[in-house]
């Protein structure tokens, strides 16, 4: 937990840094500060363990072996390559590239829908949100996928929709939840004008759903709890800790609330339109993961987007030219706020999480070094 403060405060000052012009590629070295630390990490994370012993145990292009799942045969040929080329140090080196990819990709991303102004505060909820940086990393194959989702965005804002399928057809490879993904074709034909009226009774309509959802998802449910779906038991066991409508729930509303509200006349810009229509899409695989505990995976897609979102939305408020400006930055950054410091209080007191991510290892801890 410490070595991960330290390297959010670190990355925060070099990219302000940047902001106000003191040096010149603050947020290159904050994304080269977050390289280090995972690829240099070594028994970090739920997840970090199991994925490198079904890794030393592979010894033929064997699906049925530990994390080498169904259809998702990038991951499986991933790992062969690297221990063909490798051997078992192969997962190390493996690690590091993946720790790459993920740093280009969110560079990337940063660098072509973010402002300048708000870098700072993009690396800021990046890194406090904890299923971003923390959870992903030892989410590896899920972590490939959404690198991949995240470059194709490009192709759905530009409406190159056979691009976009295929992009999403390769992250597939490496996790098939990114095949839901496929729906956001759909959504992205969507133009309509949005009123004020229409977002509170939409909301009010969408409070009533979810208050309502286990009944809604019980057939979902079922079906995923049947034995076609073996592995998501792990989401319904005991210990997994579901999502809940609480405070960071209510926090979350008020936030989304105020990102429809500024952003509803943001036609004439595509990137910021699409952007926002993600954000929406977001809101609800947060709010259906209280019933469908599985959903609470795919919301690691689209956080960059939300966070896109928030920068978009405070960028509007400043150029408002009227004195509600002033109450809705104030608001929304005051629920930004709270949201992300309740999302890392609950996560490092969590019981499933804080075991595995409190004490950061390096490789240098690693037998196969030794």
């Amino acid at each position: 937990m410490f070595v991960f403060i330290v390297l959010a405060v670190f990355c925060v000052f070099f990219t302000w840094l940047q902001q106000i012009g003191a040096i010149e590629n603050g947020l290159k070295i904050s994304y080269f500060l977050i390289f280090l630390f995972l690829s240099l990490r070594y028994d970090f994370g739920n997840d970090y363990m199991p994925y490198l012993d079904g890794y030393l145990e592979l010894q033929t292009l064997d699906r049925s072996e530990l994390y080498f799942r169904g259809n998702e045969v990038g991951w499986l040929f991933l790992n062969y390559l690297y221990k063909s080329i490798f051997g078992d140090l192969g997962f190390h080196i493996m690690l590091t590239g993946m720790a790459a990819f993920t740093c280009f990709v969110l560079y990337r991303f940063t660098v072509k829908y973010i402002s300048p102004e708000y870098y700072a505060l993009s690396i800021a909820l990046l890194l406090l949100e904890p299923n971003n940086i923390l959870v992903i990393s030892s989410a590896m194959r899920q972590s490939i996928a959404v690198g991949i989702f995240l470059l194709n965005i490009d192709s759905l804002i530009e409406k190159r929709y056979v691009q976009y399928t295929a992009g999403i057809l390769l992250a597939s490879l490496f996790h098939s939840s990114a095949l839901f993904f496929l729906v956001l074709v759909l959504v992205n034909f969507v133009n309509w004008k949005i009123h004020i009226p229409f977002i509170f009774f939409t909301f009010a309509l969408f409070l009533v759903f979810i208050s309502n959802a286990d009944e809604f998802f019980k057939l979902i449910n079922l079906l995923l709890e049947s034995q076609e779906v073996v592995y998501y038991s792990d989401y319904t066991e005991t210990g997994f800790e579901k999502p809940k409508m609480g405070f960071g729930f209510a926090l979350n509303i008020f936030m989304y609330l105020i990102v429809l509200i500024i952003n509803r006349k943001s036609y004439d810009d595509m990137d910021r339109y699409s952007i926002i229509k993600m954000t929406i899409f977001a809101l609800f695989l947060v709010s259906i993961s209280i019933a469908v505990p599985l959903a609470s995976r795919l919301s690691f897609y689209i956080f960059p987007c939300v966070v896109c979102a928030y920068t978009y939305t405070l960028n509007k408020i400043k150029e408002m030219d009227d004195e509600s400006s002033v109450i809705y930055s104030n608001f929304l950054t005051l629920f930004i706020g709270a949201y992300f410091i309740y999302q890392n209080v609950i996560f490092w007191q969590s019981k499933v999480y804080s075991p595995y991510f409190l004490e950061y290892k390096s490789i240098i801890s690693s037998p196969l070094l030794n």
